[in-house]
């Protein structure tokens, strides 16, 4: 994907993403919106209303992603290969309201899980594992002034709010099949899974604007929260605050990947 092409492919993406997204939370997808089918399919890890509001910086900010590329002089062979998993976690998100408003909940967790370890960056990767591929990538680029913000960052917002949409994802199917999960253990380690995941990250990159929206979803998520659930949030918090002290003995607090 080089050239004119890929400017187009990336921008045909956004756009798809952001339309799917548009008409699923208006509503006009099958008669149903996005909050409405989370608010019939309650887990203790489901953040507060409020905090969905997040993806209105992330839709943004892929868009500036989008038309940052898209600029006559940003035409050469400098962002081919983020292109590609740029491209498939757009796509990929858009598709992914479609098994998700008609209630097929394991369809929608296959789309949003991913396949980690492979790190696949295709067409046929999960949502996630593009959005791996394109922060690893964008890491090892050493993306530099603007390229943080236009590149970086919405990158580093699209992938720490489905770092945390995944086991929340992965919680509503498994209630759907009928599992009865306990209602104290699961979700805390559940959240402390996610604080872990995000330390290692933030230890080795001090990324600003992950560390920012994890915290922001343990305060949705705890703001309902008591006892177990409610310490796990604490400690969750204080995790993630601690391994990005730790990473910024290394690396400037920019909000974004770091080579």
């Amino acid at each position: 994907m080089r050239g004119l092409s890929r400017q187009i492919a990336v921008g045909l993406a956004v756009a798809f993403n952001l339309t799917m997204n548009g008409l699923a939370g208006a509503g006009v997808l099958f008669g149903v919106d996005t909050g409405a089918v989370s608010d019939a399919a309650p887990t203790p890890i489901t953040p507060a209303g409020w905090a969905f509001s997040v993806w209105s910086v992330i839709f943004a900010g892929v868009a500036v992603f989008a038309v940052w590329q898209a600029l006559p002089a940003q035409r050469g062979a400098r962002y081919y290969r983020v292109a590609v998993p740029f491209v498939a976690a757009n796509g990929l998100n858009g598709l992914w309201q479609i098994p998700w408003l008609t209630g097929h909940f394991g369809i929608a967790a296959l789309v949003i899980v991913a396949i980690l370890a492979s790190l696949v960056a295709s067409l046929v990767a999960s949502l996630v594992a593009s959005l791996v591929a394109t922060y690893v990538r964008l890491d090892r680029m050493g993306l530099r002034g603007a390229e943080r913000w236009a590149l970086g960052v919405p990158v580093s917002l699209f992938l720490a709010w489905l770092a945390v949409a995944t086991p929340l994802n992965v919680t509503v199917w498994i209630r759907d099949l009928g599992w009865t999960t306990d209602a104290v253990v699961w979700p805390a380690l559940v959240v402390l899974a996610v604080a872990s995941v995000g330390a290692w990250l933030l230890a080795r990159t001090a990324d600003l604007a992950v560390a920012l929206v994890l915290l922001w979803a343990f305060v949705a998520i705890g703001v309902g929260a008591e006892g177990v659930l409610w310490g796990a949030m604490v400690a969750a918090g204080v995790v993630v605050v601690a391994a990005l002290f730790v990473g910024s003995r290394r690396h400037s607090l920019w909000p974004t990947a770091h080579a």
